[in-house]
């Protein structure tokens, strides 16, 4: 039968790209629907497939990391990690040209982190595990707040991170886990487990308001 893609599919121009769960990298013509598989990847994607300019970037089974080309499937870069890198990274801007891959490694639980990654070469910059022996990042993919990386953890908390160098800047409680987490302009929208939305807007340097 045919495989199912387990990971997001990112729209390019006239075509569809998707990492299917064979290990394929396939590119979907819209038209026609034909179908084009450009790279075999060796295993399952573990990420959400993500677009930066001309680059892809994509986690798979085994905690490898992968820069792709989006158009030819060629593999630009690769790193491996010491845990699986999983859900939908961010990629972030800082001075000058230097930029991140953010996301989350580990499958579930206390062991679960939130990794920056060098852009370029995928080598580690920072990484970080939020407070509590018991205490885990939620699945939302990581918002970029100003000069923070902003997560949510599992006990209700949201918290800020210095972008460049993964220190703590600040923590908000929203009183449940954070399901999404979006950053618009000043403000960050919440979406909580238990259906609330809330809204902040950043009025100083580590001040928030609802």
């Amino acid at each position: 039968g045919r495989m199912v893609a387990t990971s997001s599919p990112i729209l390019r121009g006239d075509h569809v790209l998707v990492a299917r769960a064979d290990g394929s990298l396939t590119r979907f013509d819209l038209h026609d629907g034909s179908a084009q598989v450009l790279a075999e990847l060796e295993a399952a994607p573990s990420t959400d497939l993500t677009q930066e300019g001309g680059r892809c970037f994509l986690g798979i089974d085994g905690g490898q990391v992968r820069l792709l080309d989006c158009e030819t499937g060629e593999t630009i870069r690769q790193a491996q990690l010491e845990d699986i890198a999983t859900y939908r990274w961010l990629h972030v801007e800082l001075e000058g040209e230097d930029a991140l891959w953010v996301g989350h490694t580990g499958v579930d639980g206390p062991g679960r982190r939130l990794v920056a990654l060098d852009a370029e070469t995928l080598e580690l910059r920072w990484e970080h595990r939020p407070p509590g022996e018991n205490n885990a990042w939620t699945t939302a993919q990581p918002a970029r707040l100003g000069v923070w990386i902003v997560a949510g953890d599992r006990e209700g908390s949201l918290h800020a991170l210095d972008a460049k160098t993964g220190d703590p800047a600040w923590e908000l409680s929203v009183g449940q886990g954070p399901r999404v987490v979006r950053a618009i302009g000043d403000e960050l929208w919440v979406g909580s487990f238990d259906g609330q939305l809330i809204a902040f807007r950043r009025v100083g340097v580590g001040r928030s308001s609802h």
